[in-house]
């Protein structure tokens, strides 16, 4: 089994029309205000971030949707990514922000929400990469010269969070993906170690046609079936 790490974490909660958001979301949710704070009046789209848990908070709020989103700080100047930790408990601080909106004065009458996350896990080379990919998905190719091999598929199911009539889609994408870390420097550029991962791209979502709201009461259960989805692509694969 891969140790996947988290790269990013997301969760989404999609806005019945009109619902106006509090200018003081951020503060109520954090306990503090944001390090950086951008308004967009054409889109009417507000970007708050600020440090939350070892990583970058960020909550960006538009007409329809609010994400927050977590993330590490900085890049590294050789070496792998920088990650936020082992999956599934770097998910734990993404999850803690849920929890504390779902509990604090304000949280919206939502249709649908999502949980997003992008995992690596290191491999020596690609070729390692692909065999460690046909673990967990069909069709991967065995040739030493393959490259650029992307599988991405939905596998919904029933919720099991108890909201009569819920579904969710289990969007994955996997690959395998190679990086260098390019150093400028006055004389010329160059290039580190190529360095490979097995990734998998996570969109565990509410069904769009689910007339909704879903209940306030089940929200939290919700979230919580929503990354028990997460968990299992993780560990099981989407193999048919």
């Amino acid at each position: 089994m891969p140790e996947w790490q988290v790269l990013s974490a997301r969760l989404s909660v999609f806005l019945v029309p009109a619902t106006e958001v509090p200018s003081t979301l951020w503060r109520d949710i954090v306990g503090e205000e944001p390090e950086s704070s951008v308004f967009q009046r054409p889109t009417a789209t507000r970007a708050e971030t600020g440090p939350f848990a070892e990583g970058k908070l960020t909550l960006q709020s538009q007409p329809m949707r609010i994400d927050w989103a977590h993330e590490p700080v900085g890049f590294p100047s050789d070496g792998p990514p920088q990650v936020l930790g082992s999956f599934p408990g770097a998910a734990e601080p993404i999850l803690e922000v849920g929890h504390r909106w779902m509990r604090s004065a304000w949280f919206p009458r939502t249709p649908r929400m999502a949980l997003g996350f992008i995992l690596i896990s290191g491999v020596p080379d690609r070729a390692t990469g692909y065999q460690e990919l046909g673990k967990f998905v069909d069709g991967v190719p065995s040739s030493d010269d393959a490259t650029d091999f992307l599988y991405q598929v939905n596998r919904p199911r029933a919720s099991r969070a108890g909201v009569e009539g819920l579904h969710l889609n289990r969007l994955s994408k996997w690959s395998v993906g190679g990086h260098q870390v390019v150093t400028i420097t006055a004389v010329r550029p160059t290039l580190g170690d190529l360095r490979y991962d097995l990734r998998l791209e996570l969109d565990i979502n509410t069904a769009p046609d689910f007339e909704g709201p879903i209940p306030q009461q089940k929200v939290e259960s919700v979230i919580d079936d929503l990354l028990d989805g997460a968990r299992e692509i993780a560990e099981q694969g989407n193999r048919f």
